[in-house]
């Protein structure tokens, strides 16, 4: 017998069908935050497996399950805030606000790297997470 670490969120016909075909299955049912996380996961995980070269039949099928993980982190989203007592308005208007403060995604800009003061705060913030944010030599 081999045994494999998993680690992801299934969808639900996934563990029945697994343990049909006589696969020893250890599962649990996520609480609200857990499965708010894994949700973010579950899209990134459908993102990453999307590759524009497959056929178009594989291709649609890919944002289809991306879709779904979207539509199911949605979800997760107002379960989050029910449990928390978060009004989907407050999120709405939070959202609203950020994005005229900062914008929102339109121009789709992506920032390869930044160089900056060693004295500037985004430095030391930068530096408290170097899985996120790895610190090139200069």
């Amino acid at each position: 017998m081999r045994k494999f670490l998993l680690n992801k969120l299934v969808r639900d016909g996934v563990v029945p069908d697994m343990e049909a075909k006589g696969q020893q299955v250890v599962h649990r049912r996520l609480d609200n935050l857990s499965f708010y996380r894994e949700t973010g996961r579950k899209v990134m995980e459908e993102t990453a497996e999307l590759d524009p070269t497959a056929t178009r039949d594989k291709i649609v099928t890919e944002l289809a399950d991306r879709k779904e993980a979207l539509l199911t982190a949605d979800e997760a989203d107002k379960d989050l805030m029910a449990e928390l007592g978060i009004a989907p308005e407050e999120v709405e208007a939070a959202r609203l606000k950020r994005r005229e403060e900062r914008g929102g995604f339109d121009e789709r800009m992506y920032v390869e790297s930044v160089t900056l003061a060693d004295d500037d705060p985004w430095a030391a913030y930068y530096a408290k997470e170097p899985d996120r944010f790895k610190e090139i030599p200069e």
